[in-house]
C-alpha cells in the first residue's frame, strides 16, 4: 500500500476500464499467481462475468509464476489475420518476478501493453524471510532460534522482532543496512513437548507490505535418536570396524556389553545381523549404520529404501568389494530418488592395500567444522586405506563431496533418497588409523547430527505450493489423525500408504501453521510462509520490459505514477462555451433585447 491505497486496488481500477463493452471486442481476464486462473478458456464478449471476477479477485501471499501466466495468455490468441490482438498486463512489475519473464511464447503479431501501477518511488519494506530452529536439542538443552530479517529500503532500519515459540517469548532487536539481511538469534529452553509452533513478528514495522512482517515457525525438539548398527561381524569381535562404530554411536551400549557374546539392545540402540535378523524392524530406527553387512538381500534393500523415503538417515561404511554391489543395487532400486555425487566400484588388484591420506576437505562444513583450527593438525598424521573406487555421476554436485583422498578417490560424500539423507564413508576402519584416534567419535557424531538436521524436519512450504510429506513411521493409521490449519484454510487429506501415512494438500493459500494431531496432541506440523522474494518491492525499469524482455514485439508502456493527467481541457472548454451561451440567452431575455 502507498498513501493508504494498495497497488492491487489501483490495478483493479485500471483493469475495470479495460473491461468495458465495445462493439466487436472480445476479452478475457487472467488473475496471475503461483498458478494462473482465467475466467474463460477463450476471449468472450461476456463483460459482466469478467467484471464480476475482477471484483472478486483478492491479494494472495503467493509468488507470481510469470511464465505460467504468459503461457496461459498465449493459448488464447488465434492465427486469424486482420484482427487486432493485444495482451494487456496490469501489474506493479516487481523485479523479483518479472525479471524471469519469457515473452517468446506470445505470438509475434500480438501487441503487448504494460499498464504499470507501481508508484514513482519504490516502496520501503522490511520483512522476515526465514527462520531456523536447531532441532539438535534434546529435552535438557536449549533450542537455538535464528530469524533472518531483510531491509528492502534505501536507508538503514532498526528491526524489532517479537518471537513466540510454545510458551517462550523473546524480544530481538537489530540494525539492518539498506537492501541487506540480518540474522537475529535467541536461545529458549527446550520444552518437554516434542512439537512446538509459534511465530516471529516485526513490531512497529510501518512499511508497505504487512504480509511478510509475520513468520510462522514450527520446531521439532528431537529426542535422542534410535540407532541401528547393521553388521555381520559378531558382537564380541574386538577390535573390529563394527566395534569402533558402536563405540562412536552408542558408547553406553558398548561399555555395558563387556565380553558378552549376545547383542546388547537398549531403548536407543540395536545391533542386527542382516543374514539372520528380520529387516522389517529396521524401519523404527532414526539412524541406520551399515558396516560389513555382506550381500544384502532384496528385503533389506527394500526396507532401507522405505526407511530413507520416510526421512531416516543411512550411513554406509564402505570397506569391502561387496559394498559396491550393495550401493549399486540401492541406487538402482531408488531410481530418480537416488541423488548422490559418485558411483562406487571395487578397487583393482594393483591398488588394494595402498595407504592414502586425506587431501581435500570442506573444513567449513559438518562434520569437519567441529574441529575448527585444529583440523589440519588432526588430519596430517592420518593414513587410511580407502575401500572402493569412486567415479563422479553426470548430475553430481561437488558440494556433496566433503572429503577426498590424495589419489582423488572420494573419502566422504553425502546425498539423499527421497526425504532421507545418506552418507558413505569410504574407508577400511580396521586397516586405518582414523578409528583409533580421538577424532573418530566426534567425527561420526557430528556427521550423524548434521544428517539428522537435514532429514525429516518440519516442512516449510511457500504459499502457492502444496504440502506433501510422509508422517513419522510410528504415527498410527490415518483414521486416528486430524489436521488443523489456520482459519478457513484447506488442510488436505491423510491416506495410508505402504511407506506410512501420507499428507497432501492443495496449493496452500494462507500462511500459518498446519498441524496433524492425535487425541489433541500434535504429532506433526508444517509451516506455510510468504515467499522471501515478495518482500523486495522495486519494479523493473520500463526499458527492461519493453526492450530486453519483449524481444522486439510492438509494445506500449503506461505508468500510472508518471503519466500526465488525462487531458480534459476540451471538456471544460465545451462546458464553458455552453455556460456562456446560456448566460447570453439569460441576459437577452432579461433585457428583452
Amino acid at each position: 500500500a502507498d498513501k493508504g491505497i494498495s497497488n492491487f486496488e489501483r490495478a483493479r481500477g485500471a483493469a475495470a476500464e479495460l473491461l468495458k463493452y465495445r462493439p466487436g471486442l472480445a476479452a478475457n481476464l487472467i488473475v496471475a499467481a503461483a498458478r494462473p486462473a482465467a475466467t474463460f478458456t477463450m476471449p468472450s464478449a461476456n463483460f459482466s462475468a469478467l467484471r464480476d471476477d475482477l471484483s472478486r479477485a483478492t491479494v494472495s501471499a503467493e509468488q507470481l509464476d510469470v511464465n505460467a501466466a504468459l503461457a496461459a495468455a498465449a493459448m488464447m490468441f488465434d492465427e486469424q489475420q486482420g484482427e487486432r490482438q493485444e495482451l494487456v498486463i496490469v501489474s506493479d512489475f516487481q523485479r523479483t518476478s518479472w525479471s524471469r519473464a519469457d515473452f517468446s511464447v506470445v505470438p509475434a503479431d500480438v501487441r503487448v501493453t504494460f499498464e504499470s501501477v507501481a508508484p514513482a518511488e519504490p516502496l520501503t519494506n522490511v520483512g522476515l524471510t526465514g527462520g531456523t530452529i536447531r532441532d539438535r536439542a534434546t529435552a535438557d538443552q536449549a533450542v537455538l532460534v535464528e530469524i533472518e530479517a531483510v531491509n528492502n529500503s534505501p536507508a538503514g532500519r532498526s528491526i524489532d522482532v517479537e518471537l513466540r515459540l510454545g510458551d517462550a517469548v523473546r524480544r530481538l532487536q537489530a540494525t539492518c543496512g539498506p537492501y541487506a539481511r540480518q540474522t537475529l538469534t535467541a536461545e529458549i529452553p527446550a520444552p518437554a513437548v516434542e512439537w512446538q509452533w509459534g511465530a516471529a513478528r516485526i513490531v512497529g514495522g510501518n512499511d508497505a507490505l504487512a504480509a511478510d512482517d509475520t513468520l510462522p515457525l514450527v520446531a521439532r525438539v528431537r529426542r535422542s535418536p534410535k540407532m541401528l548398527l547393521v553388521t555381520r561381524q559378531p558382537v564380541h569381535m574386538r577390535p573390529s570396524s563394527s566395534y569402533f562404530l558402536e563405540t562412536a554411536i552408542a558408547p553406553e551400549a558398548s561399555g555395558a556389553q563387556g565380553s558378552s557374546r549376545s547383542p546388547k539392545r537398549s531403548a536407543r540402540f540395536a545391533r542386527m545381523d542382516p543374514s539372520r535378523d528380520d529387516p522389517e524392524t529396521a524401519g523404527a530406527s532414526d539412524v541406520i549404520v551399515l558396516d560389513r553387512p555382506g550381500l544384502l538381500g532384496d528385503e533389506w534393500i527394500a526396507q532401507l529404501l522405505a526407511a530413507a523415503r520416510r526421512g531416516r538417515v543411512i550411513v554406509y561404511v564402505a570397506e569391502e568389494a561387496i559394498d559396491a554391489t550393495n550401493l549399486e543395487r540401492l541406487a538402482t532400486a531408488a531410481g530418480r530418488d537416488w541423488r548422490f555425487p559418485v558411483d562406487f566400484a571395487p578397487p583393482p588388484r594393483s591398488r588394494r592395500g595402498a595407504d592414502v591420506f586425506i587431501d581435500d576437505v570442506k573444513a567449513d562444513r559438518p562434520p569437519f567444522a567441529v574441529f575448527g583450527d585444529q583440523l589440519a593438525t588432526i588430519l596430517a598424521p592420518l593414513r587410511l586405506r580407502s575401500g572402493l573406487v569412486t567415479t563422479p555421476r553426470p548430475d553430481s554436485l561437488s558440494d556433496d563431496i566433503l572429503a577426498r583422498y590424495s589419489d582423488q578417490t572420494v573419502c566422504l560424500a553425502v546425498g539423499s533418497i527421497g526425504n532421507g539423507r545418506v552418507a558413505v564413508l569410504n574407508a577400511d576402519l580396521e586397516a586405518s588409523q582414523l578409528a583409533r584416534t580421538e577424532a573418530f567419535v566426534p567425527l561420526v557424531g557430528e556427521l550423524i547430527d548434521s544428517l539428522l538436521d537435514d532429514s525429516g524436519g518440519p516442512p516449510v512450504v511457500a504459499c502457492g505450493q502444496p504440502i506433501a510429506a510422509f508422517l513419522p513411521f510410528d504415527i498410527g493409521p490415518a483414521a486416528a489423525l486430524t489436521v488443523i490449519g489456520p482459519e478457513d484454510a484447506a488442510v488436505g487429506r491423510l491416506r495410508d500408504d505402504p511407506l506410512g501415512v501420507f499428507w497432501e494438500t492443495p496449493p496452500v493459500r494462507q500462511p500459518g501453521v498446519y498441524r496433524v494431531t492425535r487425541d489433541a496432541a500434535t504429532v506433526f506440523a508444517a509451516a506455510a510462509v510468504v515467499p522471501a522474494a515478495e518482500g523486495d518491492l522495486r519494479p523493473l525499469p520500463e526499458n527492461v520490459l519493453t526492450e530486453r524482455l519483449a524481444g522486439g514485439r510492438t509494445t506500449v508502456y503506461h505508468a500510472a505514477a508518471t503519466r500526465e493527467p488525462v487531458q480534459r481541457w476540451w471538456v471544460w472548454f465545451v462546458t464553458l462555451c455552453i455556460a456562456c451561451m446560456l448566460a447570453e440567452i439569460i441576459t437577452l431575455k432579461w433585457f428583452r433585447a
